[in-house]
Order: C-alpha cells, then sequence, then structure tokens
C-alpha cells in the first residue's frame, strides 16, 4: 500500500502510524491467503535476509485502540456519523488476493472511523 502525501490526512504520521496499527495482516494471511505469507517488515523483501536481523518484527502490530489514539491526537475525531474523515483506495487488478486485501482495508479502517472508497 502507498500513501497519497499530498492528502492532509495522510501527510500526518501519526494518521499513517494509525492505518497500520488498524490492520490485521497476520488475520489476512491466515484467513484469506491460507497461510501462504508473512506480514511486510519493510519496502525490501524479508528474503534479502542481508537487510533484517534476525527477530525483525511488524513495526507496526495491529492495535485497534492505538489506531484510535492516534487518529484523536491527531485532530480527527469521530463525527456524528461514526467517521473520522473518506480515502479513496485505488487497487491494482492484479490476481484474486488485491481485491480481496482491498475490501479488507475497506472493512478494517472502517472500524475505527476512516470511510474508505475502493476505485479501480
Amino acid at each position: 500500500m502507498e500513501f497519497n502525501f499530498r492528502r492532509k490526512e495522510i501527510a500526518d504520521i501519526r494518521v499513517r502510524r494509525a492505518i497500520a496499527h488498524a490492520i490485521d495482516v497476520p488475520f489476512f494471511i491466515e484467513n484469506f491467503l491460507y497461510g501462504h505469507g508473512k506480514p511486510a517488515t519493510g519496502i525490501i523483501p524479508s528474503t534479502a535476509t542481508n537487510f533484517y536481523p534476525a527477530n525483525s518484527k511488524q513495526p507496526y502490530p495491529f492495535d485497534r485502540k492505538k489506531a484510535e489514539a492516534l487518529l484523536d491526537e491527531a485532530g480527527y475525531r469521530r463525527q456524528t456519523n461514526g467517521t473520522r474523515f473518506t480515502l479513496k483506495l485505488v487497487r491494482i487488478v492484479n490476481g484474486e488476493d488485491v481485491p480481496l486485501f482491498a475490501t479488507f482495508i475497506l472493512q478494517s479502517l472502517a472500524e475505527v472511523g476512516i470511510k474508505v472508497e475502493i476505485a479501480n
């Protein structure tokens, strides 16, 4: 997933961290990819072991409460309709797991008050 830093919400690192904490990547891997995968710990594939210590962990583990707190701290409190703001997710059409992950992101971010509109 890439971020459009021109969006004022995304320009705030607390919002990007909140998004990362709001998505339960291990759950997605286990339930949608049937355990065939592992969470990324950076932009370089973990198979390039020279770039990772042996005990690398997911930098932003799933933590919905932390995500909510970060969004509140960034000034994006829930409105009366329960949402904080809306983002557009432009997904690539590549295999069957990408559309599934886009839908999973939509559902995950809705839990913390971020409305996602998926564009093809």
